[in-house]
């Protein structure tokens, strides 16, 4: 399996953040408007606050009604057809991957962490330990891309940052950063109680059991009891990240290196699961389409684009600067089509 990994490329001079109050009476009260472009510009209201809790329930609804249409049947088709490809070699492509990271010195026998500090909350007769940790190896570096408390760290970066800026892009992106991992945590988690398959490093004979076992509807009392035997299919870790980095760079483009440092860290994380044994990479597919997905829907519902004056959108630049024509020679026709510079 060969592993693409897109290097981090410094950027042309950006277009420097420019936020500014809107002026236009016919412009969204409160809006800021931010140039991204030459082009274009993307105006963002104040965010309300706790808007993408209420959102949760809508968007499941959106998913479903989008995702699910007759024109996606052939989209559809091509990941399960993928993914059916990629189940058939997953012990091979495993046990590559663990072979190539044990050649780069990388230890993947078990993410190795250390907890920094662990706050405990009793609920009645419950205790509840969340624990706070800290990789302690490139490995388990790579993988804690992935980690919830990465995400959710950045999306309150992003929210201090529109706090103490008065900038409502980043209010915004914290806001969709939460609704889209949200989102995605909770679909990731209903697939695994549903389709029960068990994670490569619990597979005790691969030669018998390649790929590892499926057990579809399982027992939630035995899935409860041993979760790594039943929660490798969809990868939570990798949908949450795409979500994380789609978020961003669909509301940053003016950021030229956020894409090649997102595909970067991606890849990072993909290998790192496969490495330490917690994924097969069938596990991929739909991951990445379920973050991609739940991240264009949360960024729907507060991005506005507006063309300069100066500018016209790309699709009315093409059709009133070129022409198709039909063309006749000999006992053939074709389309011309006429530029105007």
């Amino acid at each position: 399996m060969i592993f693409l990994v897109c290097l981090p490329l410094l950027s042309d001079k950006a277009y420097a953040q420019n936020a500014i109050q809107a002026e236009n009476k016919n412009d969204l009260a409160g809006s800021m408007v931010y140039h991204v472009s030459s082009e274009m510009d993307y105006v963002f209201e104040k965010p309300k606050a706790f808007q993408f809790l209420r959102r949760i329930p809508s968007d499941f609804s959106t998913y479903f009604k989008s995702t699910f249409t007759k024109k996606n049947t052939w989209k559809i088709g091509a990941m399960v057809a993928g993914t059916a490809v990629l189940v058939a070699f997953d012990q091979p492509i495993i046990d590559a991957s663990q072979k190539l990271g044990n050649k780069m010195g990388l230890d993947g026998s078990s993410p190795h962490q250390k907890t920094i500090f662990e706050p405990k909350m009793e609920i009645g007769n419950v205790k509840i330990r969340i624990p706070f940790n800290m990789p302690m190896d490139v490995n388990t570096s790579m993988y804690f891309i992935g980690d919830g408390w990465t995400h959710t760290s950045i999306a309150m970066g992003f929210w201090c940052y529109g706090r103490i800026m008065n900038d409502n892009r980043a209010r915004h992106t914290a806001s969709e950063l939460a609704e889209s991992i949200i989102l995605s945590g909770i679909s990731t988690q209903v697939l695994k109680h549903l389709t029960g398959r068990q994670s490569p490093y619990m597979v005790q004979d691969t030669k018998k059991n390649p790929g590892g076992i499926w057990r579809v509807f399982p027992n939630q009392f035995a899935y409860a009891k041993n979760v790594p035997n039943y929660d490798a299919f969809p990868s939570g870790h990798l949908a949450t990240a795409m979500a994380t980095f789609t978020v961003i760079s669909e509301n940053y483009p003016e950021y030229r290196f956020i894409k090649p440092l997102g595909y970067t860290l991606l890849t990072a994380l993909s290998f790192a699961m496969l490495n330490n044994g917690v994924h097969w990479i069938s596990d991929y597919p739909l991951s990445l389409a379920m973050g991609y997905a739940f991240a264009k829907i949360s960024i729907a519902h507060d991005r506005h684009i507006q063309y300069r004056k100066n500018s016209e959108n790309p699709l009315h630049s093409f059709r009133n600067h070129f022409q198709m024509l039909p063309s006749f020679w000999g006992n053939s026709g074709g389309i011309s089509i006429i530029g105007r510079f």
